[in-house]
């Protein structure tokens, strides 16, 4: 039976997100933290404290406790001091302040991704006709702004507040409290830009807690890849400006270039890049071009691999074994046997990359599971099995590639650390984790044992 225990303090970072309004939690801003221990693992949900629920147990029946003795006799304050007991009152205030709300009448919660801040309006209102003084206001944050921009956006009609999102090209469909939720969001944070793992179009989920990729189409393999990129709201890539009229065509033409750009299977124009090639041209205009024979065609794939490999510049993403490097670059030969050796050169980058560039995108896919992944420490066993789906989908196993995206959006919303002696239990028993397998939790258990998993090795050697 799991057992919880609750904390209070300052957050440490921006982090954390509120475990009941889904909004962040600014740095430095009082936190409650719930923290449960089930017997195998160790887990913490923070809230604000307006957004903090009792316990049932010690909030019904006979023995139930008011906040502040709950306040005195089960909240730990790990500051060492610095809000309990001083602050013991001005805390009750805030979690007493979230029961007021809820009991004005609304008993059909709606669970609109409004509702916090309609809550947030309606107790700034009610201080105001009261003429009491309002509790401290957050103006700056984006908190103050979303509470502003309600005010301000509430009383339009849902086709003024979809032109928003039709100028901004976002996802229209909803509700009004979505399609204003969506209005509000864009407004403070920016247009949802392409997902930096696949370059598909993101969008929020059914009920905007999370912005999700909606996956991307594979012109190779003909076939949508799915993809399991997904964040809490205000951590989703951006761009700037949001539109709040109709731009005009040259802002149009600007985001025609960022969504080109962003696209993955569209590389972005790089001056670097064109001076490169121009610079391996240069050096494959001088190579002795004759394929008329068989030493004549050893000679010009030798040449042509150690001018793309070499380079003082950046160098192509060409195997390290010298062998395999020279027969990728045969294949490319024989396939273009009309065209010189500097003609060639363009259309071995365009296959093959730049290791540079290679390395710049896969810093850049990190990063961004970093922000995914709720436990840092399992960020290299999320990547290791993004990677393997993203291989079979490459290879046109769609089933495979799917099943293991499953895994990667079980993974990263793992709290807790995957260890050896945990990572079977992801799929088997009381401790079964969704869409994780037996297979897969085997595979689990092989990557945190060896740092390494066999059928991702073999993939990436079918891949290469």
């Amino acid at each position: 039976m799991s057992e919880s225990k609750y904390t209070v303090e300052y957050a440490k970072s921006g982090r954390s997100t509120c475990k009941k309004c889904k909004v962040k939690i600014e740095k430095g801003q009082m936190r409650i933290g719930v923290h449960i221990d089930n017997g195998q693992f160790e887990y913490v949900n923070w809230t604000h404290p307006a957004c903090f629920t009792m316990p049932r147990k010690l909030n019904m029946g006979a023995n139930a406790m008011t906040t502040q003795q709950f306040i005195e006799a089960h909240l730990e304050d790990t500051t060492g001091g610095e809000i309990l007991p001083a602050k013991a009152e001005e805390l009750a205030t805030e979690i007493d302040k979230k029961v007021d709300l809820q009991k004005k009448g609304d008993d059909n919660h709606s669970g609109s991704p409004l509702d916090s801040i309609k809550q947030e309006y309606e107790q700034q209102q009610k201080d105001t006709d009261s003429g009491n003084e309002p509790l401290p206001k957050r103006t700056k944050s984006s908190s103050g702004k979303a509470v502003e921009l309600y005010a301000k956006y509430k009383s339009l009609k849902v086709d003024e507040l979809k032109d928003f999102l039709r100028w901004n090209r976002q996802v229209m469909t909803g509700t009004k409290d979505i399609v204003l939720f969506k209005a509000i969001d864009g407004n403070i944070y920016g247009r949802l830009a392409r997902c930096v793992l696949c370059g598909g179009r993101l969008k929020m989920n059914s009920d905007c807690t999370k912005v999700i990729c909606s996956g991307s189409f594979d012109e190779d393999t003909s076939m949508r890849i799915d993809c399991a990129y997904q964040v809490e709201v205000p951590e989703a890539p951006r761009w700037q400006p949001w539109y709040t009229e109709e731009p005009s065509e040259e802002e149009q033409e600007a985001m025609d270039k960022l969504e080109s750009e962003a696209s993955l299977d569209i590389p972005a124009p790089d001056p670097e890049l064109d001076v490169d090639i121009g610079k391996l041209v240069k050096e494959a205009e001088k190579l002795e071009w004759k394929l008329t024979s068989k030493d004549g065609l050893r000679k010009a794939v030798a040449e042509l691999t150690d001018v793309v490999q070499k380079h003082e510049g950046k160098s192509v993403d060409l195997p390290d074994d010298i062998g395999s490097a020279k027969m990728k670059v045969g294949e490319v030969i024989a396939r273009n046997r009309e065209k010189s050796a500097a003609e060639l050169v363009p259309i071995i980058v365009q296959e093959f990359g730049f290791k540079e560039s290679k390395v710049a995108k896969a810093a850049k896919k990190e990063a961004a599971m970093e922000i995914m992944v709720k436990e840092p420490k399992n960020l290299p066993l999320v990547a290791a099995f993004q990677e393997l789906s993203e291989l079979y989908f490459k290879e046109g196993n769609r089933n495979a590639g799917a099943s293991y995206a499953k895994v990667v959006s079980a993974l990263k919303e793992l709290s807790y650390e995957v260890t050896e002696e945990n990572a079977k239990g992801l799929g088997k028993g009381k401790t079964k984790v969704a869409n994780i397998g037996k297979t897969s939790a085997d595979r689990i258990f092989e990557f945190v044992c060896t740092g390494k998993m066999e059928k991702l090795i073999e993939k990436r050697a079918d891949a290469s």
